[in-house]
């Protein structure tokens, strides 16, 4: 058995992200420009990059669990159970140790043991995959400190410049489901207006079998900052569940972090009822090659989607 953390081993990208640190979830609103919405999904590291560190202990003492935490992410305004923000790993204290990530959870408790890497898998850290496959799942099964079991698939791609990457975590612990985007911070945005697309999946309720899978599509405009989102799943016969969707546009860019959101999306039904949605997002590696994300609804726990993909070549 072995310790591991899901934003780094569990990953190709190969960044171990400080698996014993402790994460500190804020309630703090996130700030105009960390926003264009709701914080640009940069809450730690929005506004000013790197600034998600500011929060941080410096003390030398890492077992001390006293200690204020080395890392600071936000709680979205508009639904307590996501978090997002920029994790640094406080062992190197390596720049390019860092990653962006948004993580939806019925249970907060689980998702800060998530986030705090304190999930004991049963299995070894699985092999990066080969340099020609970019597409990777991995599944694994773990148990938290309670002695829950814990059950994650990772679905991601490979980006070109070794080590960067875009991923989603499914997460199921018991009756509790979460849904969780990462990836690689991006370097720097490019100019001009770019297509993106990859893959989505949308959860109705905390029903981990209501759930599609099925594609987005998005428009960038890093000269306005602006961004549109479509993402459609397939209906499932089988759970008896419809198609979803969700879909936002003119989401502002913050281009510091890369970071996109806004709380004026739809999620819902493709032929049904639809209701508000918020969306926090970056994009990720060099160049902005890729983007992931989570789109959620405001003020309930109807629907939960997460996205990850690249520019469409």
């Amino acid at each position: 058995m072995e310790k591991l953390c899901i934003f780094g081993a569990l990953l190709s990208a190969m960044v171990l992200v400080g698996c014993d640190r402790d994460v500190h979830v804020t309630t703090t609103n996130p700030t105009n420009e960390g926003a264009g919405g709701a914080g640009g999904a940069g809450g730690a590291g929005g506004a000013g990059g790197a600034d998600g560190a500011d929060g941080a202990d410096n003390d030398d003492d890492d077992d001390d669990d006293t200690s204020e935490p080395k890392t600071t992410t936000e709680t979205s305004a508009r639904n307590s159970n996501v978090i997002y923000g920029q994790l640094l790993d406080f062992e190197t204290d390596d720049e390019d140790d860092k990653i962006n990530a948004v993580l939806s959870s019925t249970d907060p408790s689980l998702a800060k043991e998530i986030l705090n890497g304190k999930i004991t898998w049963e299995e070894p850290k699985p092999n990066r995959p080969e340099d020609s496959k970019t597409s990777y799942t991995i599944e694994r099964t773990g148990t938290d400190e309670s002695g829950r079991s814990v059950k994650i698939k990772t679905h991601g791609d490979t980006l070109t410049k070794a080590g960067e990457f875009v991923a989603i975590h499914e997460i199921v612990t018991g009756l509790d489901t979460g849904l969780q985007s990462a990836g690689t911070p991006v370097s720097e945005l490019p100019e001009g207006t770019f297509l993106y697309s990859g893959t989505a999946i949308i959860r109705k309720g905390s029903d981990k079998n209501m759930q599609g899978k099925g594609a987005f599509q998005m428009t960038a405009d890093f000269q306005k900052n602006e961004v549109r989102i479509d993402a459609v799943t397939s209906a499932d016969s089988d759970n008896k569940f419809a198609g979803m969707y969700f879909s936002a546009d003119k989401m502002k860019i913050v281009p510091s972090t890369g970071a996109f959101s806004t709380d004026s999306a739809t999620i819902g039904l493709s032929n049904g009822a639809t209701e508000s949605a918020s969306i926090n997002g970056y994009f990720a590696g060099t160049g902005a090659e890729g983007v992931h994300g989570l789109a959620y609804s405001n003020d309930t726990q109807n629907y939960t989607g997460a996205f990850y993909g690249k520019k469409s070549q």
